[in-house]
């Protein structure tokens, strides 16, 4: 497992959106990533979601489909996309 990963964030069709996310905790999980991104951009309520190598992990119901770890799914170089509000994904 990496010592740290380092995320691009892009807005799908916003260039001027972008962020990099740097995670060196082990146990840090797809919730903590959701709950920066929300944060940071959103601070509502829209239902979102990760889709990762065809699997969907979403904040609906509830989050708990979200407490995966980073490092169990997460490896360099693979792209995955993220929806904040199921209208604008971002990759």
């Amino acid at each position: 497992m990496p010592e740290a990963y380092l995320i691009e964030v892009t807005a799908e069709g916003h260039p001027e959106y972008w962020m990099c996310i740097r995670s060196s905790l082990p146990d840090a999980t797809l919730e903590d990533i959701d709950l920066l991104f929300w944060d940071m951009w959103m601070g509502d309520d829209h239902i979102r979601s990760f889709l990762i190598e065809g699997e969907e992990y979403t904040s609906y119901p509830d989050s708990s489909a979200m407490n995966v770890q980073v490092g169990k799914i997460f490896r360099p170089g693979m792209s995955c996309t993220y929806t904040c509000n199921f209208h604008s994904p971002m990759d």
